[in-house]
């Protein structure tokens, strides 16, 4: 149209730029996305804290602040709609409860509401009906439990490390050697038997 001066092609490009630069945008939703996951995480923690607490109460009938070996045993089942747990899962729990201290028959209020949070966890992972066992921890401990023993032995663990590394990169596995085994070992067999149970 006469009399108009062209648009230039900066014009342009300032009406077709985005108000927010994505960089922008994203630094945004990565500070939003962080303040509510931390507000989840504390509400998660109050529920807990809660929950744990009024099942203490319950289940400390002598009042002595603690816990027994039994009486976590029993909360245990509670927890998993009556399923009896093992030895080896109260055993579990109580070294986890305790960690690093040395293990004792006796939990605190503290030590209790970790250990219910490890068992939750634990119920979720391993319960039949659990549609996160397909393709997790479980399928990949049935494959190494070659024998069925229900414990990873040090050759086992050995074996899942070198194809967890060999799935890692396109580029060629780091070599797992004794030592890394002996390490990862020495971090997660807290019943202190030489193997790993699912549990650990």
């Amino acid at each position: 149209m006469a009399g108009e001066e062209p648009t230039s092609i900066e014009a342009i490009r300032a009406e077709l730029r985005p108000s927010i630069r994505p960089n922008e945008q994203g630094q945004r939703w990565a500070k939003k996305w962080t303040v509510q996951a931390r507000q989840r995480a504390r509400e998660r923690h109050r529920q807990l804290s809660e929950k744990s607490a009024a099942l203490f109460l319950k289940h400390d009938t002598d009042t002595s602040g603690e816990l027994t070996r039994d009486q976590v045993a029993a909360i245990m089942k509670e927890l998993d709609d009556g399923k009896d747990p093992s030895s080896d899962e109260v055993e579990f729990i109580m070294r986890m409860a305790r960690a690093p201290k040395s293990p004792q028959d006796a939990l605190t209020l503290k030590q209790f509401t970790v250990a219910v949070a490890t068992w939750e966890c634990y119920i979720k992972e391993f319960a039949p009906d659990s549609s996160a066992v397909e393709g997790s921890i479980e399928e990949a401990f049935k494959t190494f439990d070659t024998d069925n023993s229900g414990r990873l032995s040090y050759e086992q663990l050995k074996e899942l490390m070198q194809t967890l590394e060999g799935g890692r990169t396109h580029r060629a596995p780091r070599y797992v050697s004794d030592i890394d085994v002996e390490w990862l070992l020495s971090k997660a067999d807290i019943v202190g038997d030489g193997q790993l149970n699912k549990k650990e």
